[in-house]
């Protein structure tokens, strides 16, 4: 089957299998529409004693239209497991690992329908947005081809977990998606914490390995909190420069800084910003990196959360547990792994979550272990 190139819906064609058949036997990657998209009888198709559906955790499958087939009835099952590998450019790949496209319809008068092929189970996808193309099999249910379909998607079964609708929101920690809204910030205290917009702020700092934080960030947010107490304001800086200081590295004995706003951070501890002056000796020779900020959007209209504590949804586990590599011999491992190990990751038995929580200068005062590159949940205020 490929689709017609101008009218490329094939909803019709899989409404037509799924009223017909008695069970339908699938592996998915992505998973998005509602259970009723195609057709209203695919949750009983997928409720069948012979029926069932395995998808991917990641991203983008959404796991709240996953519960919904749940609750009217479907065999769902969840592949929970992150394999990383990287590309030649060092980048990781796309964490996929379940990335069937099989469908089996099988029919009451013992035939079936097999298939094969791009479309994962989304609007774009379905409806014809993207370009897809899928090969569909009919055959009689004494084939050895319907056998071999049934034995691969049972494999595919059996590395899947049954969807619990009591873990919807350890499925969501899975997805990272309680990272989703999240920024690199600086944290730093002042007396004009509403009236930096349109500075240049240096922090000096005495311990270089925090330069490490910095990395290739451009983009960031200073969260500044008043001296007073009375509040935190959000800014989005660019950082236009970073480098280690001439007290550390001889390389840059020929930095000099002019007159300027400055903070300096003492070991790791929470830094004050003080007004335009000549940076003293004292920093200047005890002071190992620098960052300056760009200091340039005021956004009044956002409130900064820090992140709740959390277990990590996925722990490491042996590669021998993995299913998936199981199947690749000691040669191609090396070659997907760039020879060296592969490290495997499951979902965690149990997590802990708080709630994001507001941040008190007291509390960062305290700290002796303050990040220079903190993660901060940011939401729009409401009033």
């Amino acid at each position: 089957m490929t689709p017609d190139w101008r009218a490329p819906d094939v909803r019709p064609r899989l409404a037509n299998c799924i009223g017909k058949a008695r069970a339908l036997r699938s592996a998915v990657a992505y998973w998005t529409v509602p259970a009723d998209f195609v057709h209203p009888l695919l949750a009983a198709r997928l409720a069948a004693p012979d029926g069932f559906l395995c998808t991917d955790v990641h991203l983008p499958t959404d796991v709240d239209q996953l519960a919904d087939l749940v609750r009217r009835g479907a065999s769902v099952r969840l592949f929970c497991e992150d394999i990383p590998t990287f590309r030649e450019d060092g980048r990781k790949d796309l964490p996929y690992l379940v990335h069937t496209k099989i469908l089996l319809f099988w029919m009451p008068d013992r035939t079936a329908e097999l298939w094969i092929g791009s479309h994962n189970w989304t609007r774009r996808a379905l409806v014809g947005l993207n370009v897809e193309c899928s090969l569909i099999v009919r055959m009689a249910d004494s084939s050895s081809l319907f056998s071999d379909a049934i034995q691969y998607l049972e494999n595919v079964r059996r590395i899947c977990e049954p969807f619990d609708h009591s873990k919807v929101d350890f499925y969501k920690q899975l997805q990272q998606k309680q990272a989703e809204g999240t920024v690199a910030a600086v944290e730093i205290e002042a007396a004009d914490a509403a009236s930096l917009k349109g500075l240049a702020v240096t922090v000096f700092g005495t311990d270089p390995e925090e330069l490490s934080q910095v990395g290739a960030l451009r983009n960031v947010h200073v969260s500044a909190f008043e001296e007073s107490g009375s509040g935190e304001h959000i800014y989005e800086a660019v950082v236009m420069q970073s480098g280690l200081m001439s007290s550390y590295a001889r390389a840059a004995s020929g930095l000099s800084f002019a007159a300027r706003r400055y903070a300096f951070r003492f070991g790791r501890r929470f830094p004050k910003l003080l007004q335009t002056s000549e940076v003293s000796s004292e920093v200047l020779r005890d002071a190992l990196y620098f960052v300056v900020l760009d200091i340039r959007q005021y956004r009044g209209d956002l409130q900064a959360f820090d992140l709740p504590l959390r277990t990590d949804a996925w722990e490491p586990v042996k590669a021998v547990s993995s299913a998936l590599l199981n199947r690749l011999n000691a040669e191609q491992i090396s070659t997907v792994f760039r020879g060296k190990p592969p490290v495997v990751r499951a979902a965690a038995a149990e997590t802990t979550d708080s709630m994001p929580l507001r941040a008190e200068l007291e509390d960062r005062r305290a700290l002796t272990q303050h990040r220079l590159i903190v993660r901060k949940l940011l939401r729009r205020k409401t009033y």
